[in-house]
């Protein structure tokens, strides 16, 4: 995230992520997410962060001061290994390859 100089780093077999400095290049938080964490998406109006995984579970943080802190937690459906976000809309669109036999585009609005 180039305005705060921020990283957000995955750690694939532990389910964490890690808010990196890229000024001081030091931890300023690691969060726990949801299984395996796949992808991440950030909205940088709102603040948040969405980080999805090959368990389905949808992860959502709210960055604060260089910190992140949970706002929900789900699970969306098998394979949630992707997500985009509409900058105009804040919406978030989680794609599920096969949910009961069926490709579904999950589409979440943002509360701000």
């Amino acid at each position: 995230m180039p305005v705060q100089r921020l990283a957000f780093i995955a750690c694939e077999d532990n389910a964490r992520r890690l808010v990196l400095s890229l000024a001081s290049r030091h931890v300023l938080a690691t969060i726990a997410v949801g299984g395996d964490s796949d992808l991440l998406a950030f909205d940088p109006r709102l603040q948040r962060l969405y980080v999805v995984g090959e368990h389905g579970i949808v992860s959502a943080f709210a960055l604060q001061r260089g910190s992140l802190h949970r706002i929900g937690q789900g699970r969306l459906g098998p394979d949630a290994h992707m997500v985009t976000l509409d900058p105009a809309t804040h919406r978030a669109c989680f794609p599920l390859q096969d949910l009961h036999g069926k490709t579904v585009l999950h589409i979440m609005a943002a509360s701000c």
